[in-house]
């Protein structure tokens, strides 16, 4: 471990950084869950001579009144411009700037963020290869009648399912599912459990809805997957 003295010359960039990040925070001088070339560019962010007085102080050991004599200035001048600079430095926003930490963990939600959007897409194309499979039957006779249109399913009313239960429309309404096409996008069958007064026998008339609307595939999936009975 380094051990770091103020009268210390610190001619690399990365010491200056290190013994800067190590004093400011007061932390100790082993962490390394800093990046140096973040730290420097922090500097960047303040007043030129804020910069010159913390260089001079922190990097190349000067004293106030010798800092002083650089720029004309008292040493309690001097002092001033370096407290005001190191508590610009030691702001949140700064500091989550200089973590390794901090941009590691930004880029672990980045990473879980587009994952997550990637299952997304990934499910919706699954639904809409699903409903492709149900146009192309478009037109076919089951039991002497024609196969509807699958489009003009999804756009049918929760209110025109034939026999629909005014606790089911009510439990549908109230949580946004105003189309059999709102329902069928549901993620999974544990997303319509979690509507709110959706009983078992509730879920039981829906799911028999919408195999009767020709979405039995789509039954049986979320069935399988959620366990449901």
């Amino acid at each position: 471990m380094v051990t770091y003295k103020k009268t210390n010359i610190r001619h690399s960039d990365d010491d200056y950084a290190a013994y800067l990040y190590c004093t400011i925070f007061d932390v100790p001088e082993d962490r390394d869950d800093y990046n140096p070339r973040r730290i420097l560019d922090a500097l960047n962010t303040i007043s030129e001579r804020e910069q010159k007085v913390i260089e001079l102080r922190y990097r190349y050991g000067k004293t106030l009144s010798q800092t002083g004599d650089e720029f004309g200035l008292t040493s309690e001048r001097i002092r001033q411009i370096e407290i005001k600079a190191i508590n610009k430095l030691r702001h949140p926003r700064r500091i989550r700037d200089m973590s390794i930490r901090q941009i590691e963990m930004e880029r672990d939600s980045y990473k879980q963020k587009v994952a997550e959007q990637e299952a997304v897409i990934l499910e919706l194309q699954r639904k809409m290869d699903r409903l492709v499979i149900i146009a192309e039957k478009h037109g076919e006779s089951i039991d002497g009648k024609e196969t509807p249109d699958p489009r003009d399913i999804l756009e049918l009313g929760i209110e025109e399912l034939e026999g629909i239960s005014i606790r089911l429309f009510n439990c549908l309404k109230r949580a946004g599912y105003n189309t059999v096409c709102d329902v069928y996008y549901a993620s999974s069958i544990e997303t319509l459990r979690k509507i709110r007064n959706l009983g078992k026998r509730s879920l039981d008339e829906l799911l028999q809805h919408m195999a009767a609307l020709g979405f039995e595939d789509w039954v049986n999936e979320i069935c399988n997957e959620g366990g449901a009975q």
